[in-house]
């Protein structure tokens, strides 16, 4: 039903016990998945032969031995059994919803991508998974422990075969290249779905020590982040979950209503930004704060909505962003 396609790390230390956790959670998936490793990091070989998986040693990489992700995209394709990819990193855990929703998105969409929001959590040993309730304990455990994270981290993707075959080369696992294909996936008329509520994404925690500068040379700067930001342009492209224009929860696949979106955005712009309101001149806004606040609100929504239909994707960032930007203002104002 679905093919999983993964580029590991070296298999060292507290490394090798996320990744080996989150492969074996994958194969405890039901219906089973096709399970594909890339690249030839330490190890690699050997946990794809003790767990019977395909693995494809040879991926085109940069000088520093990064995999570009065309071309992991392009290979996984090729020899993929199942029509419906999932590309996910290395380290998230997956339940047995992913396959469940999986089934209710392809029943009323041809083209789409799902991705969602993970949840952070320190695992520090191997799972049991001889304990027939161990993703239930897992998931309780996630939900009383664990942090969800910020909506611009996309740690996988679950797409049609054959939906992307000219993606540009970006590198795997350093900055921009998920941002920019939530963009290009709404650019492109292809139905960007936010499945949060529905597939449980546990992400477990870990350091950077396989990158020589560290977080900062993974997410920052460093020769890597900079390639990935030129092939990804504008931060005009730069679009995450909260700008899925359709939400898969318990209640089904469904499109956002619109003041359902833009409170969505006011929600996430409160959690995400730290600006502060005492930057803001004073005298501009007084005593009524409020009702400027309120009065911008509305006139950015009119604005626009009359050019909605003439650049509908420009709009539709807009808006998206108008909303974070209230959110923000909101959640200043209250702490003041």
């Amino acid at each position: 039903m679905i093919t999983i396609f993964t580029s590991p790390k070296p298999f060292v230390g507290h490394v090798a016990v996320i990744q080996t956790n989150a492969i074996r959670s994958w194969k405890q998936l039901y219906p089973k998945c096709e399970i594909i490793l890339l690249g030839s990091e330490k190890g690699t070989v050997e946990v794809a032969k003790s767990l019977h998986l395909k693995h494809i040693p040879k991926v085109k990489c940069n000088g520093y031995g990064t995999p570009f992700i065309n071309d992991l995209f392009r290979q996984t394709e090729f020899i993929a059994e199942f029509n419906i990819m999932c590309y996910a990193n290395c380290d998230i855990i997956f339940l047995d919803d992913l396959p469940k929703t999986v089934s209710i998105v392809r029943q009323q969409k041809k083209g789409f991508v799902l991705v969602g929001r993970r949840c952070d959590l320190e695992l520090e040993e191997h799972l049991n998974l001889e304990d027939p309730n161990w993703s239930t304990l897992l998931k309780s455990k996630a939900n009383k422990h664990g942090t969800i994270y910020p909506p611009h981290y996309m740690d996988y993707f679950v797409f049609p075969k054959g939906q992307w075959s000219n993606l540009p080369p970006f590198l795997v696992g350093r900055a921009c290249w998920d941002v920019w294909l939530a963009y290009h996936t709404i650019a492109s008329g292809i139905s960007l779905i936010d499945a949060t509520q529905s597939i449980t994404a546990i992400h477990q925690n870990h350091d950077y020590l396989h990158h020589p500068l560290g977080r900062k040379g993974v997410y920052e700067d460093g020769p890597e982040v900079r390639h990935n930001l030129l092939l990804a342009g504008s931060n005009e492209h730069f679009f995450d979950i909260g700008y899925a224009p359709w939400v898969c929860d318990q209640k089904g696949l469904q499109r956002k209503r619109f003041f359902r979106q833009m409170l969505d955005q006011v929600k996430i712009g409160r959690d995400q930004t730290e600006r502060d309101i005492h930057t803001w001149p004073k005298s501009k806004y007084g005593p009524n704060f409020r009702g400027w606040l309120f009065k911008s609100l509305f006139r950015y929504l009119f604005l626009s909505l009359k050019y909605y239909k003439n650049d509908c994707l420009k709009h539709y960032s807009y808006i998206v962003k108008t909303g974070r930007n209230i959110g923000t203002i909101i959640e200043n104002y209250r702490r003041k």
